[in-house]
């Protein structure tokens, strides 16, 4: 078992302490995270993955570190949660109802309502309110695009990184 505490690993490392039990999927509170099937390569199968159109990794929840028999997933703290990089969010502007143009334009900022860790920043844009992703706060926690009413793709997307977890 890993000490408490963040620490960074690189992908091969994740996978190698990783024995794909499920214990983390089961104690995931959202249902967020998922096996992985094809997203993580051959390596990854059955690895976890958040998969926020189904369930997000909610800013008070430390079950998935605690349930790791490995130290894959390591313990930490909620108040370290801002500090663990998951994935990234990313707004398609092009299905934004925000960053519609003309008479399509409409009012809506739920990614900025829901994010947990002010990642989305409002700008004024000719009296139009635009969302931003401010990459240094979102930590990937996929609750933009978990309640982004954009369907069936979101607007906003948590898109995983792929050398550290």
């Amino acid at each position: 078992r890993t000490q408490t505490g963040i620490r960074n690993m690189t992908e091969p490392q994740f996978r190698d302490l990783c024995i794909r039990c499920g214990n983390c999927m089961k104690a995931c509170v959202t249902g967020g995270l998922q096996p992985a099937v094809s997203e993580a390569g051959f390596d990854g199968l059955f690895t976890p993955i958040l998969v926020p159109k189904l369930g997000y990794c909610e800013q008070g929840c430390t079950a998935c570190g605690e349930v790791c028999p490995t130290g894959a997933l390591g313990t930490f703290r909620v108040e370290e949660k801002a500090q663990i990089r998951i994935g990234q969010a990313t707004i398609h502007k092009d299905k934004c109802l925000a960053w519609r143009t003309g008479d399509q334009y409409q009012v809506c900022l739920v990614c900025d309502e829901h994010c947990p860790y002010d990642a989305i920043i409002v700008g004024d844009d000719n009296g139009r309110q635009r969302p931003e992703v401010n990459a240094d706060l979102c930590v990937g926690c996929g609750q933009c695009e978990n309640r982004c009413p954009v369907k069936p793709e979101a607007a906003i997307v948590v898109y995983r990184l792929a050398t550290k977890v």
